[in-house]
């Protein structure tokens, strides 16, 4: 009996209609309030962004990826190209799936020079912690707006092969 005890936190409905709420119901009610006081121009600038996404997403790549490793920390270089995109129209980040019990991680790069002779890529830099393997991390672009309820308005996931 012991054991149905610990499952009942984990699959109740209870906590089930709390995630629900918090993670989606509340956000979305939020989001709904900005939008509706802008009287429609934030829900314009957002419908603009998702057209310029769905425009060039499938013409997004990576180029050379690059991660050197120095004493605790794994340095990661990476070349994206956007296509014409407006480079806050995405987020470019380092993901390693969960382990352990712990959650994903997700790093965010940062947006580094412009790649000579391009007008459209750029290097991205992040760095983690070498506590686990260089192999573990994967680059990967997602559509980023911060009014917009990623990935509920936005699945699209990019992933570097």
């Amino acid at each position: 009996m012991k054991a149905w005890r610990g499952l009942t936190p984990e699959f109740s409905a209870n906590r089930t209609v709390r995630e629900y709420t918090e993670k989606y119901y509340l956000p979305a009610a939020v989001g709904y309030r900005k939008r509706e006081a802008s009287h429609g121009t934030l829900a314009q600038r957002i419908l603009q962004w998702r057209k310029a996404v769905a425009e060039h997403w499938s013409k997004l790549h990576f180029g050379h990826v690059h991660c050197e490793t120095v004493g605790d920390v794994h340095n990661f270089r990476v070349q994206v190209y956007l296509d014409e995109l407006e480079p806050e129209a995405v987020s470019v980040e380092l993901y390693a799936q969960p382990r352990n019990g712990e959650p994903p991680v997700r790093q965010s790069m940062n947006r580094g020079d412009l790649l000579a002779g391009s007008v459209d890529a750029f290097t991205y830099k992040a760095e983690v912690p070498s506590s686990r393997p260089a192999g573990d991390y994967t680059p990967r672009i997602v559509p980023a707006f911060s009014d917009a309820q990623v990935p509920l308005e936005a699945k699209e996931i990019l992933w570097q092969r």
